[in-house]
């Protein structure tokens, strides 16, 4: 076909909506302007706009079915829509791309936004001076990644209880970030470290390469704490060390998340982590550490930028109350290990009634969301350990809040309680991570299902809408350059299969 420039939009196809059209010319007249509309890239247009009408039609059967459903049959109907509507978001993804237009995000779970002011504000107050010194928010969301797996490695022993016994305050989380900005921070936190460790002031966690770990045995160290780190200069190397010892990483990945059946003596200090790299290196992690679905799930992963253009150096009033601020910071975090190592007994965080109702209703209601969209198995073992994180989290901030203003009590007490602030940050942090990890697996290629029909078929069957007509099921077919004999067979397979049903000739409903 001729890629000859074209000057202006001509008419749009007659079956467009009313929405349609208005696409046709907006994005048409957008093409004109960058030189860029072609007889290629008007065929393009056409599958955008054929899709954005399929999309807005499916938006209205799942409205239509929340206001009008009969009771025991809309959970069903309201699954199969949504796997509809991702399908066909993904088409228009692809469209979008190819026309070299912005792509537009669903508002689903795999949205992945910056932590939540409101997180921030509910953080104690000695974690939020720091943030609050700090204005880019990416920047400052990386901070705060970076900075709870130390604030959890002086926190030992102390432990929360859940259903399955009590677990540690133990940390890890993943930056992803091509802009350099996440480690550039994570290399400032740990410098600030060592410098207060030289000073000897007692309790400051030490940073080690995850490269000089041996897994030939759990490193225990006669150390305050240890916050194993990964930064952009070591995914070379070391990715080969830890496929060789897979079982073993993925061994102490888990670890983090133990459970105790007694709040003994007996409970070891599992260390924390933090790892900056790009979305390769993530997958690379993820691979050689043998985690499921290639991603792995026991960290808080956020996504970060892919440039952040030049990072000056130079000094301001702004970095130099951050610097004597964050000093502050790791001053109270040494006196929190100083209390807790001298407790003869671990402290105990418990949650109340209505904050444990807070952490189930968030994550029940993403597991829904991951079983009706279909999303990959790994993201329910993430929501899981989300739901950890958020316990986790709040036993931080408790701690920090409660040293910050009773600090005897924590020498003193058997448990404390959580306050309402903490629980809401910790849920906003993890429910956060969530969503950046959901993305991550959706940048991911899939691999082969067990489906020997292949990719086509699967995704010919998930792009039918819930019913339709044999003319709409070809003219499907035709757009993905599926014969209609192709096609038709497909169909009756599906019926075969069970995930079809005809409903009278030339007719069918999508089944469950």
């Amino acid at each position: 076909m001729s890629n000859d420039i074209l000057t202006t939009v001509p008419n749009p196809p007659d079956a467009l909506s009313d929405d349609g059209r208005r696409l046709w010319y907006e994005t048409g007249l957008s093409l004109v302007k960058n030189g860029s509309l072609t007889p290629d890239s008007l065929e393009t247009l056409k599958d955008l706009c054929y899709w954005e009408d399929q999309r807005l039609s499916s938006l209205k059967n799942l409205r239509d079915l929340q206001r009008d459903s009969a009771p025991g049959s809309g959970r069903e109907s309201r699954a199969i829509i949504l796997k509809n509507l991702k399908a066909i978001r993904k088409e228009i993804t692809n469209l979008r791309k190819q026309l070299g237009l912005p792509v537009e995000h669903a508002g689903e779970i795999s949205d992945a936004p910056p932590i939540s002011e409101e997180a921030y504000q509910s953080l104690p107050r000695p974690l939020l001076a720091c943030c609050n010194l700090l204005t880019d928010p990416v920047a400052k969301d990386f901070f705060l990644l970076s900075v709870l797996p130390v604030a959890a490695a002086t926190m030992h022993p102390v432990l929360v209880e859940l259903a399955d016994g009590f677990c540690t305050a133990s940390v890890r989380s993943y930056m992803v970030d091509e802009s350099g900005k996440a480690d550039r921070i994570l290399q400032r936190i740990k410098a600030f470290c060592d410098a207060s460790r030289t000073k000897n002031v007692e309790g400051i966690p030490h940073f080690i390469p995850l490269s000089s770990k041996s897994w030939s045995h759990t490193d225990r160290m006669s150390v305050p704490g240890l916050v194993y780190h990964v930064d952009e200069k070591e995914h070379a190397g070391w990715q080969d060390r830890l496929k060789k010892n897979s079982d073993a990483v993925k061994n102490w990945l888990e670890e983090a998340f133990m459970t105790y059946p007694l709040a003994g003596e007996e409970i070891n200090a599992a260390d924390s982590s933090v790892f900056t790299g790009d979305m390769e290196s993530l997958i690379g992690f993820s691979a050689a550490s043998g985690t499921e679905t290639g991603i792995t799930t026991n960290c808080l992963v956020y996504i970060g930028e892919h440039n952040s253009g030049w990072q000056s150096h130079r000094p301001d009033a702004s970095s130099r109350a951050f610097n004597k601020q964050f000093n502050s910071f790791l001053d109270l975090l040494a006196g929190i290990g100083k209390v807790v190592r001298e407790r003869s007994k671990p402290l105990i965080v418990e949650l109340t009634g209505n904050q444990w109702e807070m952490i189930d209703d968030t994550f029940a209601e993403k597991l829904e969301i991951i079983e009706e969209l279909a999303l990959p198995e790994g993201l329910k073992n993430a929501n899981r350990k989300a739901a950890v994180h958020s316990l986790k989290l709040s036993l931080i901030c408790s701690v920090l809040r409660r040293f910050d203003e009773y600090p005897e009590e924590l020498g003193e007490q058997e448990w404390i309680t959580a306050d309402d602030d903490d629980v809401i940050a910790a849920l906003w942090i993890a429910d956060t991570c969530l969503k950046h990890l959901t993305q991550a697996y959706e940048q991911v290629p899939l691999q082969a299902g067990k489906d020997a029909r292949g990719e086509r078929y699967t995704t010919y069957f998930n792009l039918l809408p819930p019913r339709f007509e044999t003319p709409e099921a070809v003219e499907l077919a035709g757009r993905m350059d599926i014969a209609a004999r192709t096609a038709k067979r497909y169909l009756s397979t599906l019926v075969s299969d069970g995930k079809l049903v005809r409903v009278r000739r030339g007719r069918y409903r999508k089944v469950e």
